[in-house]
């Protein structure tokens, strides 16, 4: 199971609040959550939308495409020791980088059994922060899994925790998923307590479980569903 979480990513980073990092159309609508984060109505999030349609919008963020220009931004924090640590993930170039971008824009959004990363932008200065990826399982309808990543100089402002509310609105009350989840490795003590923090449940612990870096890991499983969501919204 990849793993995205850095803010601290699973073994993606999530808010290091260190690294975050989780390895990633319709109306949003008028839900509690979304007038909470300041998240606007008529966001692209329609069913099958590509990729350069969806925009989530929060109070100081925007979710949306990855861009060719962000491959050197893009390359400069995945590659920070301290992001790509738990990550599967560590482009060796800003053209790797690019290619990667490249290579997921023509995606459908809800392409099943693919990654799809999302760019995480400051709103105030158009900048490059972070990236989420989302994953649909082929053999898991109504489920969605993610990660997410922060550049190191932007943890700990609390960017990963609002990334993380304006993505869980959108995928449970735009797209309607039943259940959300993420794994993360134990030792990235960060990215655990961010999943933690936005509301999300320990489901499992796998030990040994995964081949990572040379030498056996243990995964943490985290989810949450819609009536957990709506609950807490």
């Amino acid at each position: 199971m990849p793993r995205q979480v850095a803010d601290s990513g699973g073994h993606h980073p999530i808010d290091n609040e260190p690294a975050v990092s989780l390895d990633s159309p319709g109306d949003l609508g008028d839900s509690p959550r979304s007038r909470c984060l300041g998240l606007q109505k008529g966001v692209s999030g329609r069913e099958g939308a590509f990729m350069s349609e969806l925009k989530i919008v929060t109070e100081r963020l925007v979710l949306g495409p990855l861009l060719s220009h962000d491959a050197p931004r893009l390359f400069e924090y995945r590659s920070a020791p301290a992001v790509c640590r738990y990550q599967f993930w560590e482009p060796r170039s800003a053209h790797e980088a690019e290619e990667f971008i490249e290579s997921s824009r023509s995606d459908s959004f809800e392409t099943p059994d693919v990654w799809h990363q999302l760019a995480i932008r400051l709103q105030a200065q158009d900048l490059l922060v972070g990236d989420v990826g989302v994953h649909f399982p082929g053999d898991a309808p109504l489920q969605a899994e993610f990660g997410i990543t922060l550049a190191p100089e932007f943890q700990g402002q609390g960017l990963a925790r609002e990334a993380l509310l304006g993505l869980l609105d959108h995928l449970f009350t735009t797209r309607s998923r039943h259940r959300v989840f993420a794994s993360v490795d134990p030792r990235n003590g960060p990215s655990v307590a961010l999943l933690e923090r936005v509301g999300m449940r320990r489901e499992a612990h796998f030990h040994q479980s995964l081949w990572f870096k040379g030498e056996w890991a243990d995964d943490l499983v985290y989810a949450l569903l819609d009536w957990e969501w709506r609950e807490r919204a």
